[in-house]
């Protein structure tokens, strides 16, 4: 695996961890679980609607005294959505990125409670609002 994949995948797995805490603050149902053993990283989330953000994956050479090799990258699913979708979208009220997002997943329950607590944190949100020139908080 090249240094640059690791890296990737590194900070993904942080990624996970910022939002796995956050989703257990904020009282998602269910347990989660973040760890990294011998180049293994993992990944647990303990209600069944929320099981596909459990995955083991920064399988390396050192990983296989765990047992574990390294599987092909693949494509794990795609969610065909329903339309008709806007043009746009006028997102610039607070909170209002998180409710096109969630709109755009189509999702509700747990899943749409994990990812508002994944959102709420800055860290993890790609954008940010900006006020007189200035973002409203600062990137990480």
């Amino acid at each position: 695996m090249s240094s640059a994949i690791g890296r990737a995948e590194w900070a993904l797995h942080q990624r996970a961890a910022l939002a796995c805490a956050a989703a257990q603050a904020a009282g998602v149902p269910g347990g989660f679980e973040v760890w990294a053993d011998g180049g293994a990283l993992g990944v647990r989330a303990t209600d069944p609607a929320l099981s596909f953000l459990s995955i083991i994956s920064g399988v390396v050479p050192e990983a296989s005294e765990l047992g574990l090799v390294r599987a092909p990258d693949r494509l794990l699913a795609i969610r065909r959505l329903d339309g008709p979708f806007p043009e746009t979208a006028d997102v610039t009220q607070e909170g209002a990125f998180l409710d096109v997002l969630l709109a755009g997943y189509q999702v509700d329950g747990v899943v749409a409670r994990f990812i508002r607590a994944e959102h709420g944190l800055l860290r993890c949100t790609g954008s940010s609002l900006r006020r007189e020139g200035r973002r409203s908080a600062p990137r990480p």
